[in-house]
């Protein structure tokens, strides 16, 4: 056997003799965040999977099985714990490759708190189309990937997740893809389309945490994360792939090609915007440094087409104009136009108030 192999034999057999999520930890009462149980019993009286009301901390620690004479285990301690010791690392990085990023984060917390922070990074980081109709003034922004999808690859890799090997759950982020990966192999003799096609069984190597996770409805049905997954990206385009091997298990979606400059200018003719919109200022600020190139090949796309397209209509235009034509906030139009007219796309001729756009030719 490979050192890879045998560590993957030692850890199957000792999964077969007990299970993590429901051994004891190193935590009492007194390390469970009350006002976070309390929330928790509360969501789950909210999705009607729990019928019985807050109480105290030892009752619905009992009333869970998360507790054993005053010790709570490991599922109490990673959900609800003051001082949880999970982490997740998550990048972004420059390319398709894992070779240079432009932003790496690591931060702890309990698992809701690691799915909230992994969900906002990837959203930060994801593209938007907005479509408004100009005859209704209705806004519609459509995500790059469903936020549904993401949210459940996220809470699926916590509830499969191998708590008994010290490598975090990570995110990356590519140019064409965003990866989600969890230290937990697949169950042996099935494949993750046996469970898109309805015919997996749920096999939980953490049985415990999936309940308590279901009873808030944080997942749904065993054994239908993956299902739900590939419907969500199913019903809006995206292509997806789940990958299997000896450390782990990935959930990939694949970036799709958004509208180009052409598509946008023209759709601004007919009274339709369909932009990309990302939030600039997370992007100027945490993201990528604050070169002119970083920020133009980050965000030269629908939004800064769309301002251009505009300029040349209407030179005189405002700033305030242009985040009312786009849908985007004022403050954010002033980042790209800032990007534009060092990158010598456009200039602005007169003063403030009262001067007017120049747009290069052939831009």
């Amino acid at each position: 056997m490979s050192p890879e192999q045998l560590e993957s034999f030692i850890i199957k057999k000792h999964e077969q003799v007990s299970n993590w999520d429901s051994s004891l930890s190193r935590s009492e009462i007194n390390d469970i965040d009350d006002a976070e149980l309390e929330k928790y019993i509360g969501r789950a009286n909210a999705a009607g999977r729990l019928e019985y009301p807050y109480t105290d901390v030892a009752d619905i620690l009992g009333r869970l099985n998360l507790i054993e004479n005053g010790t709570v285990n490991n599922t109490a301690d990673f959900m609800f714990g003051k001082a949880p010791r999970l982490e997740i690392q998550m990048a972004i990085f420059a390319s398709n490759e894992r070779l240079t990023f432009n932003d790496i984060y690591c931060t702890e917390g309990r698992i809701i708190d690691l799915v909230d922070a992994a969900e906002r990074y990837i959203r930060n980081y994801m593209r938007y189309r907005v479509i408004i109709d100009g005859t209704q003034l209705q806004r519609k922004e459509i995500p790059e990937i469903p936020h549904a999808a993401i949210r459940e690859a996220l809470y699926n890799s916590f509830c499969h997740k191998n708590y008994r090997t010290p490598q975090n759950n990570e995110v990356a982020i590519f140019k064409n893809r965003i990866e989600i990966y969890n230290p937990g192999t697949f169950p042996d003799g099935v494949a993750p389309d046996d469970f898109i096609k309805g015919k997996g069984r749920p096999v939980h190597r953490n049985p415990l945490l999936a309940q308590i996770m279901y009873y808030s409805k944080d997942i749904e049905r065993f054994g239908t994360g993956l299902k739900r997954i590939a419907d969500a990206c199913d019903e809006t385009g995206v292509k997806y792939e789940f990958r299997s091997d000896n450390y782990g298990f990935t959930v990939i979606f694949y970036r799709p090609i958004m509208w180009t400059s052409d598509n946008m200018a023209e759709n601004l003719k007919v009274g339709i915007v369909d932009s990309i919109v990302n939030d600039v200022d997370s992007i100027v600020d945490n993201i990528v440094d604050n070169s002119v190139d970083s920020v133009a090949n980050y965000t030269l796309s629908g939004v800064q087409a769309g301002i251009i397209a505009l300029m040349r209509e209407n030179p005189g235009i405002s700033a305030s104009k242009l985040a009312q034509e786009i849908g985007i906030a004022q403050r954010n139009i002033q980042v790209h136009i800032k990007a534009l007219k060092e990158l010598g796309h456009i200039k602005r001729v007169g003063p403030a108030f009262g001067g007017h756009w120049i747009v290069k030719t052939g831009v």
